[in-house]
């Protein structure tokens, strides 16, 4: 699942780096919250091998097996959480990446993660965030699938109840600057689901993208439960309601569906 959603990430956005980010040949880069390292190891296939990746996580669970090769400028370490990276690491890093903490941290926490990333990155290094954003999912949208957006006012009720950050194009840009970094680029995109087909074979971007929605709200499921949000024949009625929505809407030249969120943002040269 993960590498799945990487895919579609990283087709939806055009590739696995926005345009501000380059490298030096000696520079060290962090992946923060790697899962299965994907990430780390697409990257390490475009950078030479001097560069070298760390990538980090609170549990190695998903990390790739022994027998996987691994590059070797790839270097993996677990328990290695957001909140106290090794202070051997102060202003080591070039580049630091995390993606899909929405769900993860508080308001607060994101700020102590920021704080990290701010701590860790040299002066002129640059920080690459992506999130979901779940704020933008109503008027057209939601006229496109009425199922999904009831998911989605169901998770921001459980986003606020917890302190998470829903609105990520309108919250994640200040706590950014607040953490005394610049933002470079900040890119909205809708990854449009216009006619996708769940089940079809794999490759169609808007299948895919669909696909990825779907997993996502079934990972959901059981923090709903134990809530007790909705019951489960709701939750999974609305779910097969997702999936045939989206095949008869039409195709919109701005495209409708999630909006997901990329910042770039640099830490002072000084």
């Amino acid at each position: 699942r993960l590498n799945f959603q990487h895919t579609v990430i990283t087709r939806q956005f055009g590739g696995l780096l926005p345009r501000s980010v380059t490298f030096a040949p000696e520079d060290q880069i962090l992946d923060v919250g790697c899962g299965t390292g994907i990430w780390a190891l697409n990257l390490a296939a475009t950078v030479p091998p001097t560069v070298t990746i760390h990538s980090t996580d609170i549990s190695p669970a998903n990390f790739p097996l022994p027998s996987h090769p691994i590059p070797s400028n790839v270097h993996f370490s677990a328990p290695c959480p957001i909140f106290s990276l090794p202070q051997s690491w102060t202003k080591k890093f070039s580049v630091t990446h995390q993606r899909l903490f929405s769900a993860c941290l508080t308001t607060t926490q994101w700020r102590a993660a920021l704080a990290e990333h701010y701590r860790v990155l040299r002066p002129g290094g640059m920080v690459i965030l992506t999130e979901i954003d779940g704020e933008p999912f109503k008027g057209r949208h939601a006229e496109a699938c009425p199922a999904q957006a009831e998911i989605t006012k169901l998770l921001k009720g459980l986003y606020e109840k917890k302190d998470m950050i829903f609105d990520m194009q309108g919250v994640l840009p200040g706590l950014v600057e607040d953490s005394g970094f610049e933002i470079l680029e900040c890119e909205a995109k809708v990854f449009s689901a216009e006619g996708a087909v769940v089940g079809r074979r794999k490759g169609r971007l808007e299948d895919d993208t669909l696909a990825n929605t779907i997993n996502t709200f079934e990972t959901f499921w059981g923090v709903v439960e134990r809530m007790g949000l909705v019951d489960e024949e709701t939750y999974r009625g609305w779910l097969r309601e997702v999936k045939e929505s989206w095949r008869g809407a039409e195709k919109t030249r701005e495209g409708r569906g999630n909006t997901w969120v990329r910042i770039c943002a640099r830490k002072p040269v000084s």
